[in-house]
């Protein structure tokens, strides 16, 4: 699993902690695919939305399974690339986080679960399958409170961070 920030504004501090959360998460969905999370702005997420969904509106998390198998990833010397993409909006986790009245970092996490789980099979296109969804969200947030006393991760303004 790997972690990128394609945004001008936010900066993931310990990063680490939250792909080693959601490593976790993934063996215990029995899921092995080598997954890139992306971050993005509602602009960008909303063209990603709009180009392969034919949705034009800002989410806050898309999910793709690539297609090339293993044998072709090695074929071409792509052997690191990825199983599967996640990309979630940062901006839209900020309001959400508003909305849900949650810190921002939870709801980064809660959005990085959720694609995490439909790569694994699971889906939300009905209310038992999105309360079901939800109540496993749950459950790894859990996880992630006890683990690491309440998230070791941190999203910040890149202003933030500047001395």
């Amino acid at each position: 699993m790997r972690c990128f920030n394609e945004t001008d504004r936010w900066l993931l501090v310990n990063g680490e902690k939250l792909l080693k959360w959601l490593k976790a998460e993934a063996i215990l969905e029995e899921n092995e695919l080598k997954i890139d999370f992306i971050f993005l702005n509602n602009a960008m997420i909303q063209q990603i939305n709009k180009d392969f969904l034919e949705h034009d509106f800002a989410t806050d998390v898309v999910t793709f399974l690539l297609e090339a198998d293993n044998e072709d990833k090695f074929a071409f010397g792509e052997e690191d690339s990825p199983d599967a993409e996640v990309y979630v909006s940062l901006e839209q986790a900020i309001i959400q986080s508003s909305e849900f009245s949650c810190e921002v970092e939870e709801e980064v996490a809660r959005l990085m679960l959720h694609g995490l789980l439909h790569l694994s099979g699971w889906d939300d296109d009905n209310t038992d399958k999105r309360s079901k969804m939800s109540d496993r969200e749950n459950q790894g947030l859990e996880r992630a409170r006890q683990a690491d006393d309440n998230f070791a991760w941190e999203l910040k303004t890149k202003e933030d961070t500047k001395d």
